[in-house]
């Protein structure tokens, strides 16, 4: 609860969906990677900003999807990627 201090001393209203954001990324990121993420302290993370991408995709890439679940052949034929670049970086060295 330390890490709230922050925000409650600077007396502007705080976003608690951005908090939640953070503490879901530090324990996923703790649990499932191994990372020390340390959103709540720092204010966000690497791991916070490519969560982000995977959840708000565009248009386009919400067009891939699509077509890599429908047509999963002609998207593996097509090279489709199931995510963008750099969100697969970012996952590759981790698993």
């Amino acid at each position: 609860l330390a890490c709230f201090d922050k925000y409650i001393d600077c007396g502007d209203p705080i976003d608690i969906k951005l908090l939640c954001q953070c503490f879901t990324c530090d324990v996923v990121g703790s649990c499932a990677f191994g990372l020390q993420c340390n959103s709540l302290k720092n204010g966000g993370s690497k791991l916070l900003e490519i969560g982000d991408k995977v959840f708000r995709a565009s248009p386009m890439r919400m067009v891939y999807s699509m077509a890599i679940g429908i047509f999963p052949r002609l998207s593996r034929a097509l090279r489709l990627p199931a995510l963008p670049g750099d969100v697969s970086a970012f996952f590759r060295p981790l698993v």
